[in-house]
C-alpha cells in the first residue's frame, strides 16, 4: 500500500513550484453560470416550486473557467479545451 502523505505548507509550495514549470490543459464544458436573486413569499399552487419576486441577476464563470482562473498564476501556463453548445 502506498504511503499516505499529508499536505504541509512546504509540500504545497513544492507542488506549486513544480506546477509552475508545466503546461496544464483543462478540459470540459465552457459554461457561464447565471444566478437569479429575489424574494420568495409563497410556493406555487400548481407545482411545489417557489414563486420568486425577481430583483437582479449575476453571472460567474462555470466550473472549468473557475478552475482556469484559480490555476492562472505567474509562471503556470493553462490552456483550455472547451466544448461550446447552445
Amino acid at each position: 500500500m502506498a504511503e499516505r502523505k499529508t499536505l504541509t505548507r512546504q509540500r504545497a509550495r513544492n507542488i506549486l513550484n513544480t506546477a509552475a514549470k508545466r503546461t496544464v490543459l483543462v478540459t470540459g464544458d465552457a459554461m457561464l453560470d447565471q444566478f437569479l436573486w429575489g424574494n420568495v413569499s409563497r410556493i406555487s399552487p400548481e407545482a411545489p416550486v417557489p414563486v420568486v419576486e425577481f430583483q437582479r441577476e449575476s453571472f460567474m464563470p462555470g466550473v472549468m473557467m473557475a478552475v482556469r482562473a484559480v490555476g492562472s498564476r505567474p509562471g503556470l501556463t493553462v490552456g483550455l479545451d472547451k466544448i461550446l453548445g447552445l
